[in-house]
């Protein structure tokens, strides 16, 4: 399937763009799945929370549910994402990047993110990255954010705003 700018149709797909296609959905499946994965292992080092509970509370057996999390994302439908998402207490926000002008669209609207340039980086972290940026103009900034840090020792940082 070839990106289609500004609504022009294009011709019959080729064999490397349904790979790329099925490629594209592994990785959400596989990003879906660990979000998951990791609400899990966070219920269960807070509040005790087990397979087995997860699998009553959704009328499913635990082997189900474990074979969800095993080594092949699961294909799950839209009902059952809606379903663990409300066993577990959490949301399902989605929005879309748009690859070429990195336009935002979330179900409430779209947007440019600002960027803004920070010279210092303090991180800490429990269950989120809270990151406190001293702008160029020595203003600070802080935000709450859901990031991989590979290094605490950022010395440059980007942080994107609405």
């Amino acid at each position: 399937m070839t990106t289609i700018p500004a609504m022009q149709q294009t011709s019959t797909p080729r064999k490397a763009d349904a790979d790329r296609v099925k490629f594209k959905a592994d990785m959400l499946k596989s990003a879906l799945s660990s979000a998951f994965e990791g609400v899990l292992r966070s219920r269960k080092r807070h509040s005790g929370i087990t397979l087995q509970m997860v699998a009553d509370a959704m009328n499913k057996d635990k082997s189900e549910i474990s074979r969800w999390f095993s080594n092949r994302p699961p294909n799950w439908q839209i009902s059952t994402i809606a379903a663990l998402a409300d066993c577990l207490g959490v949301s399902v926000d989605f929005r879309l990047v748009d690859q070429a002008t990195e336009e935002v669209f979330t179900p409430s609207g779209s947007y440019l993110p600002k960027k803004v340039e920070v010279s210092t980086v303090v991180v800490s972290a429990i269950d989120y990255f809270k990151i406190e940026a001293v702008l160029d103009d020595g203003s600070i900034r802080q935000a709450k954010q859901s990031l991989m840090v590979t290094s605490a020792h950022a010395s440059h940082f980007v942080m994107v705003s609405q």
